[in-house]
């Protein structure tokens, strides 16, 4: 979207990169962050947002490794954002900002747009009257029933269809089904638990692996021996992709090998998104292939559900898949489960 360059800095900071984390020292274009074409010509200009825009956390890597706090915030304000979120170095970020508004490369008319967005949005929110929020409360509002359900059916409202070549939804319970979860976290069989539990709850015959980096030789012998013995094989992709790994697909080369051996012999498999909807793009030939958008329990939960046909399937693409499907794609299926 916005084609400028930037480069890496020399001492960049590197408060957000895990330990042994990839570094990418290679020039790349500039994040939305900093982007005034993303921010000031598409969002408020061309899609008329009024409200608030908050940076991502300004001590991600992504930005810190290609410039420094004080002219990343300076940077962010000229593009459009209202507020500053976590900087790796506030007094830093601070006195760039300074001296921007005394320089005058930051107006007092750009200040002033932001400053009336946020007391606007105090007054909205009853900030002027109710100034601290009260921090033992605050489970009382977010942990309801009423928040649970709500998340729940949104869930269910998200999972979307984007494939059924081989008309295996909803799956038939009574087949041999193996579950193949793919990621590139460190939470072992948990990462899947939410999806496994909803599956035995519906009275499906599934066994389940979930292969990471770390899998030792037996945890892969087990997958394959449960793919190999399985008449249907889930896989779930639990990883995001990575620009610049070595793997850029973002999911265990192991597991990997193991799908796309599973799809050049025929094996039906469904495959699940839980994150990255565009991980299609590097398994083309899945012919079943949902969406879930994430890896939260509210979302596995609703993704097994939506497989095996105990609730009806109607999402939509918020995004194009390039080359493959357009925005808005999306096959509806009703459920199986006749309603009370």
């Amino acid at each position: 979207i916005d084609p400028e360059e930037i480069k890496p800095i020399k001492n960049a900071l590197r408060v957000d990169a895990e330990e042994g984390a990839e570094i990418v020292d290679e020039k790349t274009t500039i994040p939305a962050t900093l982007s005034k074409i993303v921010q000031t010509e598409i969002l408020r200009n061309q899609m008329g947002f009024k409200g608030l825009i908050v940076s991502d956390a300004m001590s991600m890597s992504g930005l810190t490794l290609y410039m420094d706090q004080a002219e990343a915030g300076v940077r962010a304000v000229l593009a459009g954002t209202d507020i500053l979120e976590k900087p790796a170095d506030t007094v830093e970020m601070l006195r760039g900002l300074r001296e921007a508004v005394k320089s005058g490369r930051i107006s007092k008319e750009r200040l002033d747009e932001s400053v009336r967005r946020q007391l606007a949005w105090k007054h909205e929110l009853g900030l002027f009257k109710e100034k601290i929020a009260p921090i033992d409360a605050i489970d009382k509002v977010v942990s309801t029933r009423e928040v649970y359900q709500l998340a729940e059916e949104i869930a269910a409202g998200a999972i979307t269809l984007v494939r059924n070549n081989a008309g295996l939804l909803p799956l038939d319970r009574s087949k041999k089904i193996a579950f193949i979860g793919l990621s590139n976290g460190f939470d072992g069989e948990a990462t899947a638990a939410a999806f496994n539990r909803t599956a035995r709850d519906v009275g499906a015959r599934m066994t389940s692996v979930v292969i990471q980096e770390n899998s030792t030789p037996e945890t892969i012998r087990r997958a394959r021996e449960a793919v190999a013995g399985a008449d249907i094989v889930i896989a779930g992709m639990f990883g995001r992709v990575r620009s610049g790994a070595k793997n850029s697909v973002g999911l265990p080369d192991e597991g990997v090998k193991i799908l796309r051996e599973l799809l050049s012999g025929g094996k039906p498999v469904i495959g699940i998104g839980f994150g990255n909807p565009y991980i299609l793009g590097s398994f083309p030939d899945l012919s079943t292939y949902l969406v879930a958008y994430g890896d939260m329990p509210s979302l596995q939960r609703a993704a097994a559900r939506s497989v095996f046909g105990t609730q009806s399937i109607t999402g939509r693409l918020p995004i194009s898949l390039p080359g493959l499907h357009p925005i808005g794609t999306g096959i509806r299926i009703e459920s199986s489960v006749q309603k009370k």
